[in-house]
């Protein structure tokens, strides 16, 4: 193999990650990931059933996030709290910078955060991935 093939499988090696390749069009072979796509697609179907919006593309980024900042059953913690070592925040949380000719912690307090905006579909992003596909 030339070099440019060769350099990812000795990242791979260096990083101790076991590559395995699978037959191409058999899912089956791969159930993590299809579990995961599974879980996504029934989310997507929760997060579209109670919306006149049919367009799932604009739901996938809030459908991915969800997923990541809600805890497992199997480990209880979230996938960003195990990838990362820290949970992901929220828009609303993010702290917001001082305007300017303002200073941080004035006589005003802290702006307050914008309101989510009014969503069909589940209450909570953890509903969505509380029910079995």
């Amino acid at each position: 193999m030339r070099n440019a093939q060769t350099r990812p499988y000795s990242v791979l090696q260096r990083e101790h990650v076991v590559h395995r390749r699978t037959q191409a069009y058999t899912p089956s072979t791969n159930g993590q990931c299809e579990r995961l796509v599974g879980v996504l697609r029934h989310a997507l179907i929760r997060h579209l059933q109670n919306t006149e919006e049919k367009n799932w593309s604009g739901f996938v980024h809030r459908v991915i996030y969800s997923y990541r900042i809600t805890p497992q059953s199997s480990t209880g913690a979230s996938p960003a709290l195990c990838l990362y070592g820290r949970e992901l925040i929220t828009a609303a949380e993010r702290p917001v910078p001082a305007a300017a000719g303002e200073e941080a912690g004035g006589s005003g307090g802290p702006a307050a955060p914008p309101q989510p905006a009014a969503r069909d579909g589940p209450s909570t992003d953890e509903e969505a991935f509380t029910a079995e596909p």
